[in-house]
């Protein structure tokens, strides 16, 4: 018994308790409801309204946490002469004194008023496979990102906080390195696809977004921002000091295939179930010679059709940069290539994308910056939706008792059961769809500093977008006319946008006090060409292109608009001793 006494004194001998209190460094009030942890032990506690703990810690425990929110963490090491500790924590800025781009500007992130997210390329580059609308999805709180498909460059439909547009475009308005963007989806020559302007950025190249929710930060842009801002910053070139050049090289691949299929019958099953159903309606047995003749050659096989129609793919991305910088001129370069295969037979995309930029200091007083990006997108697609060539509406219907090839010769076969169904293996090789896009963007801002906190800023751009989608029909396919003729369609949109934004800011900090004023003016000038062709009669089958058709069926349609925008704006924010914000926005 009195072993066991002795034994159990000792170990309650390992436990100590430790007391102190936390406090504000700013102003020595207490922080209620700090954490307090044992390092070792993992035991915890939280302060109490006068800021004061205890803690009960044992021998192993050699230091003390103590932590809170919007504060630095502190660490004191424990030693067994002492059992009160007194910890003062001072304020966390780091988060709060982020910059932020706000719009033809900067803030720190304590001193907005309005509703902003911020993301930087750790972010966004998780996603390596994507691009920016898949990139965003999940990560934007208020932000609804929905896919119009799964195809390479897919259209999206976005929205912040709900539909609030005005006129009829719930689109956001994009903003890369102070150009707007057009933001609505292209839409498809001969289905219902849509196509995202914004597929043709590559993912790599950017440094940070910042996606303006509310009606306060995204003001400045005026209506055409009534569905919010997303503003995105490239990398590089930007800011001025001695750095080595870098070389970055990146290479991302992956394997691809469908994750499932759709759950569907086999031949045997196929047939059962179709004839139930015709007795069921009340109708005679069927007598279609692929129920009655099971054994024939040409319905022996039971094809599934997702399988001959889906394929697993390698997917590739590469990607190299030149970085530096010295104390008046800095660089960025990049090039990247991106072969995003799908999944879906003779089916192809290539992207390439190119990109320069430059910052330059010519004087104390003055300071430039160039901008270059050229895009190129081409991809070799198959048609969706439930147009007669989908081929993947196509796969759905086909009927599992049909070979899509012929059983004696093993040639492709145009149409399953003599002229019934047209074979989806057949139209995904024999109809070519291709949609191709070059797109450039080109800025020129000069940073002239006309006295102290007094800048002003003179910026041009031009963005030029050129789409061109095509598409062929053979005549082995038409079967509907009397006069069976290859047909083609062909379209080609081109937009233009020059832009010049001029503004003056002056920034003045001293004390409590930080006062930022920011006026200027905008001018832009937009023109839009669509040009779109019907062919058929095609002189040379092997060749694809409008050129080769015989005859025009209809008369060329060709549409233009052009217009102009001029637009004043004005902005001010108020901040006094970092906790009382004013902020004032306008735009004419």
């Amino acid at each position: 018994m009195m072993g066991i006494l002795l034994f159990t004194t000792g170990l309650f001998a390992q436990n100590r308790k430790v007391t102190g209190r936390v406090t504000n460094a700013s102003d020595g009030s207490p922080i209620i409801g700090a954490t307090v942890v044992a390092r070792e032990s993992k035991r915890g506690t939280s302060t109490t309204h006068d800021g004061k703990f205890t803690l009960s810690v044992t021998s192993r425990d050699k230091n003390l946490d103590i932590s809170f929110l919007g504060m630095k963490k502190v660490s004191v090491v424990l030693t067994s002469s002492k059992s009160v500790y007194n910890v003062v924590l001072e304020e966390e800025y780091s988060d709060l004194d982020a910059i932020v781009v706000t719009g033809y500007g900067s803030q720190r992130k304590r001193d907005v008023t309005g509703a902003i997210t911020s993301l930087t390329a750790k972010d966004i580059e998780q996603n390596a496979g994507g691009n920016i609308n898949t990139a965003l999805q999940g990560k934007i709180p208020g932000m609804q990102i929905i896919s119009t498909s799964g195809e390479p460059g897919a259209g999206a439909n976005i929205s912040i906080r709900g539909l609030s547009s005005i006129n009829g475009n719930n689109e956001p308005l994009y903003i890369i390195d102070g150009v707007p963007i057009e933001s609505s989806n292209i839409s498809s020559l001969d289905d219902d696809a849509t196509f995202s302007p914004m597929a043709g950025l590559d993912i790599s190249d950017i440094e940070s977004i910042e996606v303006l929710k509310d009606a306060a930060s995204a003001a400045i842009y005026g209506s055409r921002a009534a569905n919010g801002v997303i503003i995105i910053t490239t990398k590089g070139g930007q800011n001025l000091g001695i750095s080595e050049p870098v070389v970055n090289v990146s290479h991302t691949s992956s394997i691809v295939t469908n994750s499932r299929n759709l759950d569907v019958l086999n031949a045997r099953e196929f047939r059962e179930v179709y004839v139930q159903a015709r007795l069921n309606n009340g109708n005679e047995r069927p007598t279609n010679d692929w129920i009655v003749n099971p054994n024939n050659p040409m319905y022996l096989r039971s094809t599934d059709w997702q399988d001959l129609m889906f394929r697993t793919v390698y997917q590739h991305r590469e990607n190299i940069s030149l970085r530096g910088s010295s104390d008046k001129f800095s660089y960025s370069l990049s090039l990247s290539y991106r072969d995003q295969k799908p999944t879906v037979i003779e089916t192809k995309y290539h992207q390439y994308n190119g990109r320069a930029n430059f910052t330059y200091k010519m004087n104390k007083w003055l300071k430039g910056y160039t901008s270059v990006s050229y895009a190129n997108q081409d991809y070799n697609r198959i048609l969706t939706g439930n147009s007669l060539t989908s081929v993947v509406s196509t796969i759905v219907k086909s009927n599992p008792c049909y070979s899509p090839y012929d059983f004696e010769t093993g040639e492709l076969l145009d149409y399953l059961g003599g002229n019934q169904t047209r074979n989806p293996i057949a139209v995904a090789k024999y109809v070519p769809y291709n949609f191709s896009r070059e797109w450039t963007i080109i800025s020129q801002n000069f940073d002239l500093t006309l006295a102290k906190g007094l800048v002003l800023r003179i910026s041009g751009s031009m963005n030029k977008d050129n789409t061109l989608q095509e598409s062929y029909s053979p005549k082995r396919f038409d079967k509907i006319s009397s006069n069976p003729t290859d047909k083609g369609r062909y379209r080609e949109r081109l937009t233009s946008r020059l832009s010049t934004e001029d503004y003056l800011t002056y920034n003045y900090n001293k004390g409590n006090h930080r006062l930022s004023v920011m006026a200027g003016m905008s001018v832009t000038k937009y023109y839009g060409k669509t040009t779109t062709l019907n062919g058929e009669d095609y002189i040379d089958s092997e060749i694809h292109s409008i050129q080769n058709a015989g005859k025009m069926t209809n008369p060329a349609s060709v549409s233009e608009a052009e217009y102009a925008e001029l637009s004043f704006y004005g902005r001010i924010n108020y901040t006094l001793k970092d906790r009382y914000i004013a902020s004032f926005t306008l735009r004419r």
